[in-house]
């Protein structure tokens, strides 16, 4: 089960359709973060798409989840270059399969997407 980081009192489960992965700083506009964990939360389809991402909500779960200073953190990151092409994509791609893989076998759980 996962919790909606701008709307607490929706829970889904991690493969519903209705929590998406939403962005702090949106992922078109700022692709040196757009896979930085810490720029993601999960969230509502509702509040990603219809309230685009509250990000006033977002910007305090943002803090008190991965600490005081981490939205200044992301803004100066936002700003860098970032070049997205298949070796990077790639990279990235096995980086977070990897840590779900260890988070998965940590918990006992299989995976779901197998």
């Amino acid at each position: 089960m996962v919790r909606c980081s701008t709307s607490p009192h929706l829970e889904y489960r991690v493969t519903d359709k209705a929590i998406h992965c939403g962005h702090f700083h949106k992922a078109d506009s700022h692709k040196a973060v757009a896979f930085e964990f810490k720029n993601l939360a999960p969230q509502s389809y509702s509040d990603n798409i219809h309230f685009s991402g509250k990000p006033e909500v977002m910007s305090e779960w943002i803090e008190h989840t991965h600490g005081k200073g981490t939205l200044e953190w992301l803004d100066i990151e936002k700003n860098k270059v970032s070049k997205l092409d298949k070796y990077e994509m790639d990279k990235i791609s096995k980086h977070y399969l990897g840590l779900l893989n260890d988070e998965l076998k940590k918990r006992g759980i299989r995976n779901p997407w197998k």
